[in-house]
């Protein structure tokens, strides 16, 4: 704990006593090995857009990526939602119809 104002304030890291200095675990790094040019254009723009660096963009399109997102679990909603109201109707449409019916207004 760092006492700064009577306030702790918990520290990331081990205090060097003997020089004073506050040691803090590095940063963890990634190397991103033959990222097409288009890509790397992409994501210049995507960070411009919001106002951050290309390091902190595509940290955060990588953070989103691997966290589960709303749009899956809303999808399955609407899915389960489709199905229940397919099953409630007293009739039911074949493929077959239904292609008929495309090409029919279609014509």
């Amino acid at each position: 704990m760092n006492w700064t104002g009577g306030t702790p304030v918990p520290l990331r890291g081990s205090v060097d006593f003997q020089n004073g200095c506050v040691m803090v675990a590095p940063m963890i790094t990634i190397t991103i090995k033959g990222l097409s040019k288009e890509t790397h254009r992409e994501l210049k723009k995507r960070a411009a857009l919001h106002g951050r660096s290309l390091n902190t963009e595509a940290i955060a399109v990588l953070e989103s990526s691997v966290r589960s997102t709303p749009v899956a679990a809303e999808t399955n909603a609407v899915i389960q939602q489709a199905r229940a109201f397919r099953n409630a109707l007293k009739f039911r449409v074949t493929a077959a119809e239904v292609k008929r019916f495309k090409e029919a207004g279609r014509a």
